[in-house]
C-alpha cells in the first residue's frame, strides 16, 4: 500500500513520534507518557501511529473494497441491510447515508475522521493536544464537515 509513516505503538524500533498532551480547564499542560503495560493492555484498539495521508489511504481503500477483495466484501464490513441495524461497522459510525465518522481519544491525542462512502472526500484531523472538559476541536470538525463534505 505504500504506507511510509505508520508503525505500531509498541514497536521497539520506534521513530520520532509525536507526544500527547492533556490540557486542563485552567490551561495546565501535562505530557502523557504511557508505560509499556498500559500500551500493551490496549490491544485491539489499534495502537498504531500513522500520518493523516497513510490513514486516509487505508480507510479509503477499505471503503472501496480495494484491499478486501472487492466492493461486496467491503459492503459486508461497512454496511447492513437489516432493519434497525447498528450504526457502527468496521470501526466507523454511520454519520448519515453519505458518510462514515470516527472519533478517538487517548494518551493526550485525539482524532476526528469524516469520510464519504466512496472514499473520495475526507476530513481527517489528528491532534496531540486534548483539552479536558471541552469539545472545541470536535465543534470545529463539525463546522469544517458542513463546509467541505456536504
Amino acid at each position: 500500500m505504500g504506507l511510509k509513516e505508520t508503525e505500531f505503538a509498541y514497536d521497539k524500533q520506534a521513530t520520532d513520534r509525536a507526544t500527547g498532551y492533556m490540557i486542563s480547564a485552567d490551561g495546565t499542560t501535562s505530557k502523557q507518557d504511557p508505560n509499556e503495560a498500559t500500551v500493551q493492555s490496549e490491544l485491539g484498539t489499534g495502537q498504531v501511529y500513522m500520518s493523516v495521508m497513510d490513514y486516509y489511504r487505508i480507510i479509503s481503500e477499505l471503503l472501496t473494497g480495494n484491499i478486501l477483495g472487492g466492493q461486496e466484501k467491503a459492503n459486508q464490513l461497512f454496511y447492513s441491510t437489516a432493519p434497525n441495524s447498528a450504526k457502527y461497522y468496521g470501526g466507523l459510525y454511520v454519520g448519515n447515508v453519505n458518510d462514515r465518522t470516527a472519533n478517538g481519544y487517548g494518551y493526550g491525542f485525539q482524532d476526528h475522521i469524516r469520510i464519504s462512502n466512496d472514499g473520495k472526500k475526507a476530513l481527517v484531523i489528528f491532534s496531540n493536544e486534548r483539552h479536558s472538559g471541552t469539545k472545541t476541536l470536535l465543534n470545529e470538525v463539525a463546522n469544517l464537515e458542513a463546509q467541505l463534505l456536504n
